[in-house]
């Protein structure tokens, strides 16, 4: 996840949203995304980058990620 002004990076892929949702547990968060129009991303990072970026529900965030590391759920 990135906040703000990221400037260049690899990853081709990324959705910008809001965090609707943080879930802390022992060790890593759930973050929920709203990315509108119904539609949400979940992305899983360490509590430790969740302080580091002082991530806050509401807060405008961009996901990037590489195809390869993609995991996809029916729902």
């Amino acid at each position: 996840l990135a906040v703000g002004n990221y400037g260049r990076v690899s990853a081709r892929n990324s959705f910008t949203g809001n965090i609707a949702q943080i879930d802390r547990g022992a060790v890593n968060s759930d973050i929920s995304i709203d990315l509108g129009d119904s539609k949400t991303l979940g992305a899983v990072i360490t509590n430790h980058s969740v302080d580091q970026l002082e991530l806050l529900e509401a807060q405008a965030v961009t996901a990037f990620f590489k195809a390869s590391s993609v995991m996809l759920m029916k729902t």
